[in-house]
């Protein structure tokens, strides 16, 4: 966890960002993406592979795969084949972001958190 030296509201200045983030990850098709990429193992994967086994159409995978790559959620590598180029998928941050699926998840489940909490704040966070 990042401990800024001139506090987290100049960290977290950049709010479109944050919400770009968490737009993207608050779409319910992105999160059966993820949930099937942390499924496999990390090896480059298609789209075409991505939308059978999410059962998403290829259109909407695609789109949403361009939003995880501005997030930098998901790295893309073009791969050049007798058919013509296809793009190729790896996803990135899983450090970051499994936490934050737990966190959610535990937001949305209960009142309180049972990690990460400052209970005797004397200072404002921000």
């Amino acid at each position: 966890m990042p401990h800024p030296q001139e506090g987290y509201a100049d960290y977290f200045r950049d709010m479109e960002k944050l919400a770009d983030v968490f737009s993207v990850l608050g779409n319910k098709d992105v999160l059966n993406i993820l949930f099937y990429m942390y499924g496999r193992r990390n090896t480059p994967v298609s789209l075409s592979l991505i939308a059978a086994k999410t059962g998403l159409n290829i259109v909407a995978v695609e789109k949403l795969m361009e939003k995880l790559r501005q997030c930098h959620l998901v790295e893309r590598t073009m791969i050049e084949t007798e058919n013509g180029d296809i793009a190729a998928y790896t996803f990135c941050q899983e450090q970051a972001v499994v936490p934050m699926l737990c966190c959610a998840k535990q937001i949305g489940d209960e009142k309180q958190l049972h990690f990460g909490c400052m209970y005797r704040r004397t200072q404002p966070l921000f």
